[in-house]
């Protein structure tokens, strides 16, 4: 990008959580999980982080409950407002 553009992102951004597993398990059957890590991810939230990163400005626009904000925020590294 020649200059930087403001973008709007409205839309999701959710709580992905990965599951590490040594292999694909069998229908109806448990498997422990290896190792387990929280991600952010929705679609507002992923298409922010890859502008920012390809020299946009963008902005998000987009819920987060009350319960996960303060964890949501570290993660976004951007500051929230309540309304």
């Amino acid at each position: 990008m020649s200059s930087r553009q403001n973008i709007l992102c409205v839309g999701l951004c959710c709580l992905d959580i990965i599951s590490q597993v040594s292999k694909f398990p069998v229908e109806d059957t448990d498997q422990r999980c290896l190792d387990q890590r929280w991600q952010r991810g929705g679609n507002a939230a992923n298409n922010s982080t890859v502008l920012g990163l390809l020299g946009a400005k963008p902005a998000f626009f987009g819920t987060i409950a009350d319960s996960h904000e303060k964890r949501y925020s570290k993660m976004l590294r951007v500051p929230t407002l309540k309304l």
